[in-house]
């Protein structure tokens, strides 16, 4: 998927670059972090001193794209071309410099990363738009992850859709809720994505996963567990909670035409509440959620039929 480039909202309009960049914190935040998770490689961190420089570089190109080229939509190998520009005057921050513009590289078509950060988006604004991720490399998911989720603040939190009702659903981002250096992206997406009007939703098959973010979740809602138990400690239920999550089915036992759920949530007093509930589901639900190989290859044969994932649940869900 050719994503939107998540760098052009960043651009001021008429003279007010300095009160632009101080005041909008959100975007400078998610560039930050999305730069940040491009330059650290798997297991690693961004130490203070090349934050630091990561920041001014980001300003600076931003001051240089505002003055040369204010309507030119910017992509992955304008930044690394400023950086390697920089690099014939960097002194002092020279050998971080350096890192960057070999890092960077990568995320070029040049690079490793070919097709994804470098070139404009393929994505139409349609009312279901589905995301399939089918990579096991873990430095490349989470900035994906940080992309679309920009990319969806940037265009469904806009005027444009103030009146929409939207929800993001991120399935199976354990890996992404539980790294520390998205943690300020996670807090900053949430505070954004409610201002916004927009509602999101993490789901993964260990409660564990959210010990980091329960602050932040106003909603818990606990399907199917192999081990209710973990639900039971990470949230602090009884035995008597654990008896009714012992009673939830998978989907699949229930055709798909509901699901069970226990869901712990904030009452209009902030009192904190939970049951058990019957929610209907929607015809889409079965070809997002089944995982038995013969409904995947229904699927896949969709998406060769339809073109886009999109269209080819939207078919198989209403026989068209």
């Amino acid at each position: 998927i050719r994503l939107q480039r998540y760098f052009e909202n960043l651009i001021p309009k008429g003279d007010v670059y300095k009160i632009e960049l101080e005041v909008n914190g959100t975007k400078k935040v998610f560039i930050n972090s999305i730069l940040k998770f491009m330059l650290k490689g798997e297991d690693e961190r961004v130490d203070a001193r090349t934050s630091a420089i990561l920041e001014k570089v980001i300003d600076d190109f931003y001051k240089d794209a505002f003055i040369n080229r204010p309507l030119q939509q910017i992509v992955m190998s304008d930044i690394y071309n400023f950086l390697k520009e920089r690099l014939k005057h960097s002194e002092e921050d020279r050998e971080v410099v350096e890192y960057m513009v070999d890092r960077f590289y990568s995320y070029t078509n040049n690079g490793k990363y070919p097709n994804l950060f470098d070139m404009p988006t393929n994505i139409k604004e349609t009312n279901n738009i589905f995301f399939e991720i089918r990579i096991n490399d873990n430095e490349l998911v989470p900035i994906i992850i940080m992309s679309i989720i920009d990319y969806i603040n940037n265009v469904f939190g806009s005027s444009k859709y103030k009146k929409k009702s939207k929800l993001v659903v991120i399935d199976e981002g354990w890996f992404f809720m539980a790294n520390e250096m998205a943690k300020t992206f996670i807090e900053e997406a949430f505070r954004t994505y409610r201002k916004r009007g927009i509602a999101i939703a993490f789901g993964t098959q260990n409660p564990r996963d959210y010990k980091t973010m329960l602050n932040y979740i106003p909603y818990k809602w606990i399907l199917y567990l192999e081990n209710p138990r973990e639900a039971v400690e990470t949230y602090e239920l009884g035995e008597r909670d654990l008896a009714l999550l012992k009673t939830i089915d998978k989907p699949k036992a229930y055709d798909y035409k509901f699901s069970k759920q226990y869901v712990i949530f904030k009452d209009s007093l902030g009192k904190t509440d939970k049951g058990l509930f019957l929610m209907p589901a929607y015809p889409e639900f079965r070809w997002i959620a089944e995982t038995d190989p013969v409904f995947k290859l229904q699927r896949e044969e969709a998406v060769l039929k339809a073109g886009s994932l999109e269209k080819a649940i939207e078919m198989l869900a209403f026989g068209t």
